[in-house]
């Protein structure tokens, strides 16, 4: 392991991680057992818990041991003990997620068990054998196993590729470090909940598919990308013009570096959001293949950029330049097939253009706000301050141009208080 990423120590990194294989293939296994059953919601809400519960133990385990590392970097004199015993901590919070993901799927099982009555024994029998079942499951699953693998190869490749193009091995830590652990760790906890707002426009649209209603397609695909677009937008403006007092709560000693991410990739957020959405559409539909060529293009994309600026004056940043790149090319080249394959088209003005407008306005409006509350107060009421003060003034601007509808903003609890406000106000 270390031969192959140049990084010290972490043999014990890699040996903690080897319980999450095992848990996560227990755990998707029994989600599998819920979904075979029409519970597909389930694997849903997993999926979001997961990540929840990723984030604050990641949080929570690699602070405690970086600070132990700091101890002993000190006492040995070894600067590369404080990146060990942080990288330690991470590894060790995705084993505690894994295990707690376990459990409630136990408890839920146990209970769903308990409550069904007990069936005669007789009935068909299956007479596969075991290769037969192999052959049958990975000749319908390979290819969905396959987007799997390309959804995180890119980032992967990028990765190795960024180890091994750095000299350094102690800013090379630092910098995984406010990459994963600030970095991405901010815009998923920021994509999730919107992800699981257009889940259910996704289920909408296969139910329109089904019926062959192509009004109704129409409709909930214009709808889920509004929907993508007014939260991504108003989320990645927020990133890029607070970036600094976003930074000096979470950056630390590198607070540096994680301004400049946020400014120069808070566009990740919008366009992550777009692609789940996308990218769903289109397994619905039946185009697997398509989303394969899609990601495949765009991890070439990510490792080209990775490439060419790794060595560069932008090298520590590259793995966010990358990650903007390919989340453009795949947002791109998944839309444009997905309109193709629904036989829909886009309401450029009001899904596309209001929403930009209205997030330019508003990022102009919180750097105005930034420049002249900042100095004044803390980073944390700053960041808590503007965020009302944007979140008021864009969506101010949204329902003043009937740019958002009610069946819009109540597909999730925020939308619903939100749509509440707007009627209060007597602006919808």
């Amino acid at each position: 392991a270390e031969k192959l990423v140049h990084i010290p120590y972490i043999f014990s990194i890699l040996l903690m991680l080897t319980p999450v294989l095992f848990l996560r293939i227990l755990s998707e296994t029994m989600i599998g057992r819920f979904e075979g059953e029409g519970h597909e919601m389930l694997g849903v809400l997993i999926g979001i818990l997961r990540q929840i519960l990723l984030a604050c133990t990641v949080l929570l385990f690699a602070n405690l041991l970086t600070g132990y590392g700091e101890k002993v970097a000190n006492l040995l004199e070894q600067s590369l003990f404080r990146a060990m015993y942080g990288g330690l901590g991470v590894a060790i919070a995705l084993d505690v997620t894994e295990l707690v993901v376990v459990i409630v799927l136990v408890v839920l099982l146990w209970k769903e068990r308990g409550g069904r009555k007990p069936e005669l024994a007789d009935g068909m029998k299956t007479t596969d054998s075991f290769r037969d079942t192999l052959r049958i499951f990975y000749g319908m699953m390979s290819l969905t196993l396959l987007i799997g693998c390309l959804e995180q190869l890119g980032i992967w490749v990028g990765t190795v590729l960024y180890i091994r193009g750095t000299e350094d091995q102690a800013v090379l830590l630092q910098n995984l470090g406010v990459l994963y652990g600030k970095y991405f760790v901010i815009c998923i906890l920021l994509i999730l909940p919107v992800c699981a707002g257009v889940t259910a426009m996704c289920g909408r649209i296969c139910s329109g598919i089904q019926k062959e209603d192509r009004r109704l397609i129409r409709r909930q695909f214009q709808n889920g990308v509004h929907i993508s677009l007014i939260h991504g937008l108003f989320f990645s403006a927020f990133l890029m013009v607070m970036a600094e007092q976003i930074a000096g709560i979470f950056g630390g000693e590198q607070g540096q570096m994680l301004t400049k991410a946020f400014q120069n990739g808070s566009w990740v957020v919008t366009l992550m959001i777009l692609n789940y959405f996308f990218l769903k559409l289109l397994v619905v539909a039946g185009k697997r293949w398509t989303v394969f060529g899609c990601l495949a293009a765009a991890d070439c994309v990510f490792a080209g950029v990775e490439i060419l600026l790794r060595t560069g004056e932008m090298g520590d940043l590259s793995l966010v330049y990358g990650l903007l790149a390919a989340s453009l090319v795949a947002a791109l080249s998944l839309g444009g097939f997905c309109m193709k394959a629904l036989h829909c088209s886009l309401d450029w003005v009001n899904a596309v253009a209001v929403p930009v407008g209205a997030a330019l306005v508003t990022a102009f409006v919180a750097f105005l706000a930034k420049k002249l509350l900042a100095p004044h107060i803390g980073d944390g009421m700053a960041v808590a301050v503007i965020f009302l003060l944007a979140a008021i003034v864009y969506w101010v601007i949204l329902f003043m141009l009937r740019n958002v509808r009610e069946q819009e903003l109540k597909i999730t609890p925020v939308g619903r208080f939100i749509y509440a406000l707007g009627h209060l106000a007597h602006l919808v």
